[in-house]
């Protein structure tokens, strides 16, 4: 399986990887045309190898899962706040499923 990388462009965006916990991700966005950073925080979406074949994998959520997969902010604390809560969240899932 393809993981998703710790360094990317997409959309003419520079994305880079600032923490991970098991499927939460907190990225750094950049731009050419910006001196601003922006930051992205996503829940990794699974997709299976089609066809067969062909690597499994990562990606990011679609567009139409923001809000629910993935969220933006203009500064970093922000961002980590909804990183912590999300894998605060989900440890709190996996828990209570071993119990």
């Amino acid at each position: 399986m393809q993981g998703l990388p710790f360094t990317f462009r997409s959309d003419g965006f520079d994305f880079r990887q600032l923490d991970r916990i098991g499927d939460v991700v907190l990225l750094e966005k950049t731009a050419e045309w910006s001196t601003r950073q922006f930051y992205e925080v996503v829940i990794v979406q699974h997709h299976k190898p089609r066809p067969p074949w062909c690597n499994g994998g990562e990606r990011m959520p679609s567009s139409e899962q923001w809000g629910v997969a993935g969220w933006s902010y203009s500064d970093l604390p922000g961002a980590r706040t909804k990183f912590n809560a999300l894998v605060e969240a989900d440890q709190s899932r996996t828990q209570t499923k071993r119990a």
